[in-house]
């Protein structure tokens, strides 16, 4: 009984090892790295997907945005832009007090996205970026 619940285990991990040629879908953030005169840096989401499977019920979520995608078929691309606003250093001192400070560069954590491929859902994380002020 014991060794066909481990051969169970095994085929659904190579299953789910086969549907998800990790190094054929990428998920990633892009910045200007500098802050507009609004106190804003621009994001860029972009996801490739150079694998044979379309991506079904896309979503890239990190602590400041939520974006779900539309499918993305095999061997095409997706974007999503937003605007981040950086807190200025009087702002933070005015929150936290005269001793406060803020990392520079500051960095923005990276996204998860997470993607279904014939029923079953994956996730893989993008990259930080560092955004100097």
């Amino acid at each position: 009984m014991l060794i066909i619940y481990i051969n169970v285990l095994i085929n659904i991990f190579l299953k789910k090892g086969d549907l998800m040629p990790k190094s054929k879908i990428k998920f990633y953030q892009e910045s200007q790295k500098k802050i507009n005169d609004n106190g804003e840096v621009e994001v860029n989401w972009k996801i490739i997907n150079d694998s044979e499977f379309t991506l079904n019920k896309v979503e890239a979520t990190s602590q400041f945005m939520n974006h779900s995608f539309d499918d993305i078929k095999p061997q095409s691309k997706a974007e999503f832009k937003f605007y981040l606003k950086i807190p200025s250093i009087d702002l933070i001192k005015e929150d936290f007090g005269e001793d406060a400070t803020v990392s520079n560069p500051f960095i923005i954590g990276g996204a998860i996205l997470t993607f279904t491929i014939k029923n079953d859902t994956f996730d893989m994380k993008s990259n930080s970026l560092e955004v100097p002020f």
